[in-house]
């Protein structure tokens, strides 16, 4: 391209006149900036610069043409101005091999226009693919396909290697060649990756050809593949311009040919930005001054990378911002103060921030020297998507037991666990809400958490918090979030519920953790609810004198299903029958699935759900002998009886009675602390317990129970034989008369009463 422009000697004229070669400035013009390219050497052949004005573009006329370019010394240098946008101006200049510093001035209105000529140099990508007529199967024949097929169906400028077909013919048999400039922006280690579908390699001219490659197959799910270790190599590069090449095989089947790059400032691979295949050489603000004035800041933002956590999007972008001051403004001791336009500040020449979102924002440096001079300069940034650094936070929440007492405080314990990424502010905070309405509680605390870790894979810091809550009355809900900039990044909640309420939803994950509908963890706080303090009891239906006895047990009727033999329910069932002829007893057993290797707490859960759906007039709940058996702690045992009571005496019209496990053959001693256990809770609650542990051991030939009907040993079975199944009836039987029968009575001859006068009303 020719850059056509008239005028420059007239400002190669007020050249002469200047004071100094590296002082010139006319005082006509406002303001200059000092640039800084490449050295010669690594400028990759290109000749031609580009710096975009950004805002400064406000400061000059609207077509650009008060725009001058120098070198230093005053040496005019051939540019011309674009206008982008309607509103951006770009300012393209020749870079001679003898100069790598510029001077850009504007600021002036009566300029006029004055820009040169000049056979520019240019980089950029290119992409040309050609038909081949038979695969390609190893990356050593991809030099000798070059060669060979030379017939092609196109090329053209291309933005950036990632491709998915081919965009000039037919998408099997061809070969893509993709050249151009590559531009390194630091100094440093950078990894160089690809990934494709076939076989492809890549190669810097200047460092390495080829560097990578890898051969025929399906693409990686990643840039690391265990199949093709040399499709990925750390290389060592200055900053500069170098010149690529990438071919890529496509045989047959699905297309890919994708080029990507880990940079100094970054800890991930990310594909190779479509601004790093610079056509320009890119120019470096190092200075900007303005005519009269001592104090002229300007600083450069320069993206490091978009931290992500726990890959929540839009992520952190991270900046590193630089002051550019001119050496004779550095002279005297300075003061640099930054405003992020977030609401946070900064002091020092070079900072670093992190901004808690990818909206734009409003960087103002402000600079005050010695003397109490103050100048400020406000510069937008808007984070780009760039590379990124992934890091995970995860926060584990949990209480002492899953199961507290009415009057018990709970104790909460957060455990924070951080992995990937540099050391960061987490903020914990932990809001607990008691009630609604006017009445609504609320409590909130903050806990700071500077978590730091290395790879992603390595475990890294952890952060403890221990939270304690008095008893309350009612519910309580609890939200422990971690925040970074004030956005949240992790969540977990957590329902402290009473055991006198509706409890739907309920349900043990995988870890039997207690967790709500909406995956919330579940504390259960125990009621303090009695017999005399709850709602009138139901001992039958008083319209078809209908009594429904539900066991909530497993073992101790015998397997269920079991056949041929009679247990304690329908013994039961019998003997009430007999008592009471004027009612319907019904009798059936009800547990969750898992028979003997539930715990209590699933136990519990199936009846608190059975409470919702069952009309239920007696609940029998029987302390399993496997809990003796399977060693479950007393201390939980009670707690989930405890419960389970609650529900019943709460949720429910039924009458309750306990059923202590019975002794279990061999060792006895081992179900007297949970028989203990079940009538504490009988007592507490104010509800007949039926003692099968001491009546049995009252028994000389108590092991008899367990018997088969023709053995002569101890069976060592969980549940009683026929002998021992008619004895617990006999035992309930009795603690139901002593307990209920003046109900039952009762509801018996209102039964009565309602069908002698159903033929009278029926007559009239």
């Amino acid at each position: 391209m020719l850059a056509v422009c008239a005028g420059l000697a007239a400002l190669g004229a007020r050249a002469a006149v200047a004071a100094g070669p590296d002082d010139w400035w006319d005082p006509q013009w406002q303001y200059r900036l000092t640039v800084e390219v490449v050295e010669a050497a690594r400028r990759g052949g290109i000749n031609t610069a580009l710096l975009n004005l950004a805002e400064q573009g406000q400061l000059c006329r609207p077509d650009g043409r008060d725009v001058r370019v120098m070198a230093l010394g005053g040496r005019p240098v051939p540019h011309c101005v674009r206008v982008r946008d309607n509103k951006t101006l770009d300012v393209l200049f020749r870079v001679p091999d003898d100069s790598d510093r510029f001077r850009i001035y504007y600021g002036n209105p009566q300029a006029e226009k004055a820009e040169g000529q000049w056979d520019e140099s240019l980089g950029g990508l290119f992409l040309e693919t050609r038909p081949v007529d038979r695969p390609v199967n190893s990356p050593n024949e991809i030099p000798r396909a070059v060669r060979r097929y030379t017939r092609t169906f196109g090329s053209k400028p291309w933005e950036q290697i990632w491709d998915l077909q081919n965009p000039f013919g037919r998408n099997d048999l061809y070969l893509s060649i993709y050249k151009g400039t590559l531009y390194c922006p630091e100094t440093g280690q950078y990894l160089f990756a690809i990934n494709a579908d076939d076989v492809a390699f890549f190669s810097i001219e200047e460092l390495a050809d080829p560097m990578c490659w890898r051969g025929p197959g399906v693409p990686s799910m990643g840039w690391h593949d265990p199949e093709n270790p040399r499709a990925t190599r750390e290389v060592s590069a200055q900053k500069g311009v170098y010149h690529v090449r990438y071919y890529h095989v496509e045989n047959y089947g699905s297309q890919l040919a994708k080029l990507g790059w880990r940079t100094p400032s970054s800890d991930t691979i990310t594909t190779v930005p479509k601004e790093a295949f610079v056509r320009y050489l890119p120019a470096e603000i190092l200075a900007r001054e303005e005519q009269g004035r001592v104090l002229s800041p300007f600083f450069v933002a320069r993206h490091r990378y978009n931290l992500r956590v726990n890959g929540l999007e839009p992520g952190f972008p991270a900046y590193r911002f630089e002051s550019r001051m001119s050496p004779e403004s550095r002279a005297g001791g300075l003061q640099y103060l930054w405003d992020f336009g977030d609401g946070n500040t900064a002091s020092g020449a070079v900072v670093e921030h992190m901004f808690s979102g990818a909206e734009s924002r409003q960087v103002t440096l402000t600079v005050r020297d010695a003397d109490g001079g103050e100048a400020r300069l406000a510069r937008p940034v808007t984070p780009p998507a760039g590379s990124a650094r992934e890091a995970r936070l995860r926060l584990h929440v949990h209480a002492d037991s899953q199961l507290i007492g009415s009057g018990a405080p709970l104790r909460l314990h957060v455990l924070a666990l951080g992995q990937g990424a540099a050391e960061q502010p987490f903020e914990l905070v932990t809001s607990a809400v008691r009630g609604r309405g006017p009445g609504r509680e609320e409590r909130t605390r903050s806990f700071p958490l500077l978590l730091a870790a290395g790879s992603p894979d390595v475990q890294g810091e952890r952060a403890e918090v221990e939270e304690t809550y008095p008893s309350t009355r009612g519910n309580l809900r609890i939200t422990v979030r971690a925040l970074l900039r004030g956005v949240e990044v992790a969540l977990e909640k957590m329902a402290v519920l009473r055991t006198d309420g509706p409890l739907t939803g309920l349900h043990l994950d995988r870890a039997q953790n207690l967790r709500d509908q909406e995956n919330s963890l579940v504390v259960l706080r125990l009621a303090a609810a009695h017999r005399s303090e709850a709602t009138p009891r139901r001992i039958c239906e008083p319209k078809t004198g209908a009594v429904t006895i539900v066991a909530f047990d497993e073992m101790l009727g015998g397997p269920p299903g079991r056949s041929g033999q009679t247990n304690y329910g329908e013994a039961l069932r019998g003997l009430l029958a007999v008592r009471y002829p004027e009612l319907a007893f019904t009798f059936r057993r009800s547990g969750p699935e898992g028979g003997a290797e539930c715990s209590p707490l699933e136990r519990f859960l199936h009846l608190s759900r059975s409470m919702g759906r069952s009309r239920i007039n007696v609940a029998l709940l029987v302390c399993q002998p496997q809990s003796v058996i399977n060693g479950v702690p007393v201390g939980e045992f009670e707690k989930c009886l405890s419960a389970s009571v609650d529900q019943v005496l709460t949720r429910s019209r039924a009458e309750v009675i306990v059923l202590t496990p019975p002794p279990v053959p061999g060792s006895p001693a081992a179900a007297r602390p949970y028989a203990r256990a079940a009538k504490r809770v009988g007592l507490r609650k104010g509800v007949p317990v039926v003692d099968l542990y001491s009546r049995f051991l009252l028994m000389e030939d108590w092991e008899g129970l367990f018997q088969p009907g023709t053995g002569r040993y101890p069976s060592f079975r969980l549940y009683p034989n026929e002998r021992g199944q008619e004895r617990i009836a006999r035992e309930v039987y009795a603690a139901f008369i002593e307990n209920f029968h003046r109900d039952v009575s009762a509801g018996m001859r209102k039964v009565m009463l309602m069908r002698a006068a159903r033929p009278a009303s029926a007559g009239r």
